[in-house]
């Protein structure tokens, strides 16, 4: 199976990406992982399934595993903009869109954003209030991450971070807590 993988630079930032598979006639599928997860912890397991008949493209948002945090603002208008320049780096002109959890608020940006960009969507595990979830939900987004995470989480993730000891992919996330409980209020 054909894969490559690369960054691409958007408003001070570099998206790490990577493409599945051969070109096939037809958009790619986008996936856009959940806050606090990498390519790997939400799509390990899909990818292969995918890339075995199609071309499929991958994203980490700002934060996330190879994509570095910036002192931009964090907001899903920011990440929808990193991944059309991705799009515009690979010369994708159109794609089918798997946001799942907080990659689902991005993947509603990246719509609104360039609605021709977006042939189909799909917003996975993504509420539209912060009541939506009880209490509980929000509470590892409060304490160090790494030592939370689950054991798969932690085997996946461990090779595409620069150091566990010092990864706040979940932290990171929680600097853009004002965006996020607007988009999950509004």
């Amino acid at each position: 199976m054909a894969f490559t993988h690369g960054y691409a630079d958007h408003g001070g930032l570099r998206m790490y990406y990577e493409v599945h598979g051969q070109a096939v006639p037809g958009q790619p599928p986008l996936l856009i992982p959940g806050g606090g997860s990498t390519i790997g912890t939400n799509f390990g397991d899909l990818l292969p399934l995918l890339a075995a008949r199609r071309q499929v493209i991958a994203v980490e948002e700002e934060g996330h595993g190879r994509t570095q945090p910036t002192s931009r603002p964090l907001t899903a208008e920011n990440s929808a903009g990193d991944i059309l320049a991705v799009l515009g780096q690979l010369t994708v002109d159109a794609v089918d869109v798997l946001g799942f959890s907080a990659g689902g608020h991005t993947a509603v940006a990246l719509a609104l954003a360039r609605p021709g960009a977006v042939r189909r969507l799909i917003a996975a595990s993504t509420f539209v209030s912060r009541d939506a979830v009880p209490d509980e939900f929000w509470t590892p987004w409060r304490k160090p991450p790494w030592t939370t995470c689950p054991r798969p989480t932690k085997t996946r993730t461990a090779g595409s971070i620069p150091s566990p000891a010092t990864w706040n992919g979940c932290s990171h996330w929680t600097a853009g807590a004002p965006l996020l409980l607007r988009l999950l209020n509004d």
